[in-house]
């Protein structure tokens, strides 16, 4: 049976710490009008700017997502994957699964997949960034009206060959614009950390750091429910959750979060660290914070966070999408 694209981006919840469309406490992604689609706290974006004057690092990044949006559009969602996937992509399916492998694998879909981004963010050096934003799908090419519709958070980082490429990406089935283009577009570059760029060893070594900070947060969730999240948001963080739409700012996503989700655990598997050190990316799996004694735990999702570093040296969440599997 062929696929439709929400379920490569994986049927999510998007948390988006700041778009996960991050920003981190005290320098707010700023002003875009809320929708009928989308809510954002008050305060919550002051500071993200609008096109049409992006730096270079973040127009690059929205050119490549552009093109492969026209890629699926023109050529079919399968090739445009497989044209954008970095070597070491993860998709989901609904677990983390090695992308190329599964694309390659896949027979494609007949329909027409849409997408565009409303928030883009990139790290101080312009090696990794991140897009979100909402998303079509239609049965056929010439559907009036599409069959699903959502938003989704791609990451994406800069090959040896200084070209972008998708590193992971996730969506969310819920209501959207009625155009994937209806809502205006923001972006923000990282601050970086003022220090020499992360050699290889050096982002492994940070990247471990990272998955160790993650494994403690979600032991603080499990425990304490999610009100442990909230010294780790981004003031202007992002949230779009399954059959939700797009909530921004820290207080409105914990609302959100302990309104319609029980709280749960993960278990961080791999991730992305920019070298300026100051964007970065974790996933995994997450499981029921509360079970049974001696009952076996089994995953229920999974999930993809987006980090960034605070002018503190603090890393905070700038995004968060966790997919249930019982909507695949």
């Amino acid at each position: 049976m062929n696929t439709p694209f929400f379920s490569l981006r994986g049927t999510a919840t998007l948390l988006c710490l700041g778009i996960l469309l991050a920003g981190c406490a005290g320098s707010g992604s700023a002003g875009q009008t809320a929708t009928a689609q989308s809510m954002v706290e008050p305060g919550a974006e002051s500071s993200a700017k609008p096109l049409p004057s992006p730096p270079a690092s973040v127009a690059s990044l929205l050119n490549a997502e552009r093109s492969f949006a026209a890629t699926a559009r023109d050529e079919g969602t399968r090739k445009a994957f497989l044209d954008n996937l970095d070597a070491d992509a993860i998709l989901f399916r609904p677990g983390p699964v090695k992308a190329r492998q599964w694309m390659q694998r896949w027979s494609g879909s007949t329909g027409l997949l849409s997408w565009s981004p409303v928030y883009a963010e990139v790290s101080a050096n312009g090696d990794l960034g991140y897009t979100v934003g909402p998303w079509q799908y239609r049965g056929t090419p010439d559907s009036e009206a599409p069959t699903q519709t959502g938003y989704y958070l791609a990451v994406w980082r800069r090959n040896e060959m200084d070209t972008w490429r998708l590193f992971t990406e996730i969506g969310t089935v819920s209501d959207a614009p009625e155009s994937v283009s209806a809502e205006a577009l923001r972006w923000k570059t990282a601050s970086g950390t003022g220090g020499t760029l992360l050699d290889s060893s050096a982002r492994q070594d940070e990247l471990d750091r990272l998955l160790d900070l993650d494994r403690m947060l979600s032991d603080s969730t499990a425990a304490r429910g999610w009100d442990a999240l909230l010294p780790h948001l981004a003031g202007d963080v992002r949230f779009a959750g399954m059959d939700e739409p797009l909530v921004t700012g820290r207080n409105a996503v914990l609302r959100t979060l302990k309104e319609n989700l029980a709280p749960l655990a993960w278990e961080p598997q791999t991730g992305a660290v920019a070298a300026s050190g100051d964007l970065a990316c974790t996933l995994g799996r997450t499981y029921p914070a509360e079970y049974a004694e001696g009952e076996r735990v089994l995953p229920d999702g999974s999930y993809v966070h987006v980090w960034r570093k605070a002018g503190d040296g603090r890393w905070i969440v700038a995004a968060v999408a966790q997919i249930p599997f019982s909507r695949h």
